[in-house]
């Protein structure tokens, strides 16, 4: 630890950040090792810190610019009508503004079709090609109101579900997967990922990222008249900063 020094933690930033990662990303990165090495100091480790000199990237916010809802509408429709269950994954992700790995954890045991409402209480990651459940990006569960379009759906959903289980000599547990692959385990998130981009590129929209349905949810709220406070608890952020830093643009 004694040995690194600031021109080390340049070196390696600017190499991270040649290498494609985001500026975001990177100073994610540096935080993690200022963190580290300051820790380092506090135990007596290093004398000094180098972190405290080094500069990361510096990150460029550019303005979040969401799909219309004509495009989303378009992309719906297609994906329904090439695989419902792909359709469904979508309209929730576009009703709800859950983020993707967020989508492949949910269960059935997570849905008040009654109430009705969404309990978004962990995530799937990708460690190489290991799936891991965890808990959300900001480690806290939220409760997110449902339509009623979307219940309708899911209902939908739910009875294929039960069919396709039934086809095969079993029966759907009450906390099973709301996207499962035939062997129940959960979507991987790059696939679905992989999944929306032929999509996209298939209707010629290819602005539009998977990513940016949850920008959708939170510009319409915006522009509807939905408090900040409330659209910053239901899309999972952990501080209504994020959501004013982020959707500036969207409010009058």
């Amino acid at each position: 630890l004694a040995s690194v020094r600031t021109m080390d933690l340049d070196a390696l930033y600017a190499e991270l950040h040649a290498s494609g990662l985001s500026a975001r990303t990177v100073r994610i990165c540096h935080t993690v090792v200022r963190q580290s090495l300051e820790q380092a100091r506090r135990w007596g480790l290093i004398a000094r810190s180098p972190a405290v000199d080094a500069t990361p990237p510096r990150s460029i916010r550019t303005e979040v610019v969401p799909p219309t809802v004509e495009e989303v509408v378009r992309l719906l429709d297609a994906a329904y009508e090439a695989d419902p269950a792909f359709g469904v994954f979508l309209w929730v992700k576009s009703a709800t503004g859950c983020r993707r790995g967020e989508m492949c954890a949910l269960r059935w045991s997570d849905v008040d079709l009654d109430r009705p409402e969404l309990s978004i209480r962990r995530a799937i990651t990708q460690v190489g090609r290991e799936l891991i459940e965890k808990d959300t990006k900001t480690h806290q569960s939220r409760r997110v109101a449902l339509d009623e379009a979307t219940v309708g759906l899911l209902r939908q959903h739910r009875l294929r579900q039960r069919e396709e289980a039934l086809a095969l000599g079993v029966r759907l547990a009450d906390d099973a997967l709301l996207f499962a692959t035939p062997d129940g385990g959960p979507w991987r998130p790059d696939v679905c990922t992989n999944r929306f981009g032929r999509l996209r590129a298939s209707l010629g929209l290819d602005r539009v990222r998977l990513h940016d349905l949850r920008h959708f949810v939170a510009s319409v709220l915006i522009d509807g008249g939905i408090p900040i406070s409330t659209v910053s608890t239901r899309i999972g952020h952990s501080q209504m900063s994020t959501t004013l830093t982020l959707y500036t643009h969207a409010i009058p």
